[in-house]
């Protein structure tokens, strides 16, 4: 696709958008179709993709990249569509296909399942054919699509993980049991006499799938729909910005809940239910404020590395007298792999705050090790000195404990999105044990959790919303939870906390403040700098 295509786009030429809905729709559609199996409704997922794609143009670094970018937005509402209809709040389950042995045959035979395969032209490879359709056909649609996502549209584990907001290993698993399904079916094959030698199972689905589509009736989405829903929500978001310049009232993007108020906010917020409501099912607004930090901050995983410069002042309190404010300069680097659970961190030595070495931490999904040492990087480090790999455990005084600092990106994460990494989310689980010994209730972390993250959603979408030179900053107030002596989730809507998040013009979160006065005076600023791209 010409570069060029793009640029004309990003400036609402209709020529331009058409062509580009030309040369991408019958893949779009053919994902789509994949996983719900109905023509009408892959026909709504892939229109309303490309209406967000289209307002989004923005926000595509690489121009080259674009069919990828969008087929990824097809993925997304292909998920959410599978779980508007198991139900609104019931997450995908994966934790009955995260079985580690699996993981690890999968990992062996990455390379083997990538390879290409050439069909033989004597080969009859039908009956083949119809038994891993039959596999896929057999599959939830969630898993479809991360099979789908895998070999089809060659999407890496990181980022079929930021998808589904799990962890790559999880994903592993998943593609494991996917894999170990279709291995089935070509061995039940070869025992009935069915013979596929030199036939290795995932080359040929990643074939038959290209091949499938390539003979796939499309059910072609309204282009006069689209380029005049892109033209109409951009005057809209004109014409939000204005409003709020003058400061006559809130802009905002796209917010899911708006069509649920009793009225629609803005401009945007009314383009929004337009073209959610021409769709069959309760789509999530991935143009919602709310969603752009999510991917801002996971956008950070698919780093080499990068680093995290974290700013703490607060008080400091003697026998129970405020004797002055503390400050507390924080530095961290984290170095990245394909998983967004696997992942290396030095803390900087920082006397200030008791810790005289530098500190060293390499995380592998549930479990962490780490070391103290003089050395400035994990080239100089003596690995001898990192300790074995340990999970957060439950302490003496009945309280979870874990050595990894409350600083930088899972506090980032937490305070923004209310999301954790599995050390991290391990960590926090075992709360539930701690809070039922203590008050004789299930799950009260994992309720807590869950309404911070919906006082994260509202307050963020709810956000004031500035751009200055491509960057977009969020500005929002929040608002403190506590546990009572009973063991129930309080609300306190007047201890507030003002934040600000900013994101860079290439998408990335680069900054975030939190200043509140709750008796003192608290503030803590991260800055994430120096990012180096795989």
């Amino acid at each position: 696709m010409e570069k060029g295509l793009i640029v004309r786009a990003r400036k609402k030429d209709n020529e331009a958008i058409a062509e580009i809905i030309q040369l991408t729709e019958r893949k779009a559609y053919f994902i789509a179709y994949k996983v719900v199996n109905n023509e009408a409704t892959a026909k709504d997922i892939v229109q309303e993709a490309y209406i967000q794609a289209f307002q989004k143009l923005d926000q595509l670094s690489d121009d080259s990249k674009f069919e990828s970018w969008f087929n990824q937005i097809v993925s997304h509402k292909a998920l959410d569509y599978t779980k508007s209809k198991q139900g609104k709040n019931k997450p995908v389950d994966f934790s009955s296909l995260d079985d580690e042995e699996d993981r690890l045959e999968f990992e062996a035979n990455i390379k083997n399942d990538k390879a290409s395969f050439e069909p033989e032209a004597s080969m009859n490879y039908k009956e083949l054919q119809e038994g891993l359709q039959g596999v896929l056909n057999e599959l939830p649609e969630n898993q479809r699509l991360a099979l789908m996502m895998y070999y089809f549209e060659d999407m890496s584990v990181s980022e079929i993980a930021d998808v589904y907001g799990v962890s790559g290993n999880t994903v592993k698993g998943y593609l494991a049991y996917g894999r170990k399904k279709i291995k089935t079916i070509i061995e039940s094959m070869r025992e009935k006499g069915v013979s596929f030698y030199g036939v290795a199972p995932m080359p040929f689905l990643t074939w038959m799938l290209h091949d499938q589509m390539a003979k796939t009736a499309v059910s072609h989405v309204s282009k006069d729909i689209i380029i005049k829903t892109v033209g109409t929500s951009a005057a809209a978001s004109t014409a939000g910005a204005v409003v709020t310049k003058t400061g006559a009232s809130k802009s905002g993007l796209a917010k899911w809940w708006a069509s649920k108020t009793a009225s629609v906010k803005a401009g945007v917020c009314a383009g929004t239910v337009a073209v959610t409501g021409a769709v069959g099912y309760a789509a999530v607004d991935y143009n919602s404020n709310y969603k752009q930090v999510e991917r801002a901050i996971e956008k950070l995983d698919d780093l080499h590395s990068y680093e995290i410069y974290e700013y703490t002042m607060g008080p400091t309190i003697e026998n129970d007298e405020y004797v002055g404010n503390y400050e507390l300069n924080d530095r961290l680097y984290v170095e990245n792999t394909d998983s967004p659970d696997v992942y290396s961190v030095i803390y900087y030595a920082n006397p200030e705050a008791g810790v005289e070495q530098n500190l060293f931490e390499k995380f592998d999904g549930k479990k962490m090790a780490s070391c103290y040492s003089d050395a400035n990087s994990f080239d100089e480090l003596d690995p001898n000195l990192i300790s074995d790999y340990k999970e957060p455990v439950i302490g003496e005084d009945g309280k979870p404990t874990s050595d990894a600092p409350s600083v930088g990106l899972w506090r980032l994460k937490f305070e923004t999105i209310v999301k954790y990494d599995t050390y991290n989310e391990n960590y926090f689980s075992l709360y539930n044990t701690y809070y039922k010994s203590l008050y004789g209730k299930d799950n009260i972390q994992t309720n807590l959790k869950k309404k911070y993250r919906e006082i994260a959603q509202e307050c963020l979408n709810n956000a004031k919303v500035t751009e200055k030179n491509g960057e977009k900053t969020f500005s929002y107030q929040t608002y403190d939870l506590s546990i009572d002596d009973e063991g129930n989730i309080q609300e306190h809507k007047d201890i507030t906390f003002n934040l600000t998040v900013t994101i860079d013009k290439d998408g990335y979160l680069k900054k975030y403040t939190d200043h509140s006065h709750i008796d003192f005076e608290y503030k803590n600023e991260i800055t994430i700098a120096n990012m180096q791209k795989k």
